[in-house]
């Protein structure tokens, strides 16, 4: 039986995924077993079967503070900074003296890298622990964008954020209707199409990402249709890579993720830049950033 939830239909509605080439991905997700996970073989979008545990009060009362995934057994440690610190450095030119709103800052950690070069700088995380732990300094964070409705921006960013969201399409246009003319959405979201997937076929990989919280996963094709759907006419979608081919290789052998630390001895910027160019070229990077101005 295929799902019958809401994004189910916007993505029938939206026709980026057949019924006809929908079947089961995976029997259940990495922390519940009583959600399965659908794949079109058309499109290449994956998305749960179930997507009521994403409420926003699962967010509001989700313990944050060991930061950490559950990988079976295994307490694998988030990166949180390092992806500040990456992000930083590729988007500080767009963000430079700009009124920015990062939408799901998490504890802040961009936001307190990046606040000083903006001309103003928010933060909605709608997560209580979060929201007691960030450190604001030149930046404010509130919990709903109910307290940003009189303002408007010229960039806001949504880093692994709009995978979670129950209604994206109808969050999109929020957001857009909070833009300035001319102002940018910057989205960046895990890949459907990551090699690990595609073409390693990692088993282990795969109890791994899939996950109750991501509730889709994007293809270039997919992620430009909904902020199309939302209303922006000018959509560039591009492929990232966020880990290396030390990460992949220890998938491989081990199952196991954490082999961009274990084994970062095989890594150089070279090596880097040309795995994350091969990838590209076959559209198969862990993560897709998209660029949508109003």
């Amino acid at each position: 039986m295929l799902p019958d939830h809401d994004l189910y239909r916007i993505l029938k509605d939206l026709q980026i995924i057949d019924p006809n080439c929908v079947k089961e991905y995976a029997p259940r997700v990495r922390d519940r077993s009583d959600i399965s996970v659908y794949r079109c073989s058309k499109s290449g979008v994956i998305f749960l079967g179930k997507i009521d545990q994403a409420e926003l009060s699962y967010y509001v009362d989700k313990d944050v503070d060991a930061q950490n995934l559950t990988c079976e057994e295994k307490q694998i440690p988030f990166h949180h900074i390092d992806n500040a610190r990456r992000r930083a450095e590729a988007f500080a030119s767009m963000i430079e003296g700009k009124q920015w709103l990062d939408f799901g800052c998490g504890d802040g950690a961009l936001l307190e890298m990046l606040g000083s070069r903006a001309q103003e700088a928010w933060g909605v995380e709608p997560n209580s622990r979060h929201l007691n732990t960030a450190d604001g300094g030149c930046v404010q964070i509130v919990p709903s964008l109910d307290e940003l409705s009189s303002k408007c921006f010229d960039i806001i960013t949504l880093f692994h954020v709009y995978e979670h969201l129950a209604e994206p399409v109808k969050m999109a246009e929020t957001l857009k209707s909070l833009l300035n003319d001319g102002g940018t959405l910057l989205i960046e979201v895990p890949h459907a199409r990551d090699v690990l997937l595609e073409t390693f076929d990692s088993a282990g990989f795969r109890r791994f990402t899939l996950w109750s919280e991501h509730l889709v996963l994007h293809t270039r094709e997919s992620l430009e249709k909904f902020l199309r759907a939302a209303g922006f006419d000018d959509v560039s979608i591009f492929g990232f890579q966020r880990f290396p081919l030390s990460n992949h290789l220890y998938w491989l052998r081990n199952n196991e993720p954490g082999g961009h630390e274990k084994w970062d001895f095989l890594d150089t910027p070279e090596l880097s830049a040309a795995y994350f160019e091969a990838l590209e070229k076959v559209d198969q990077t862990d993560s897709l950033i998209a660029i949508a101005r109003s």
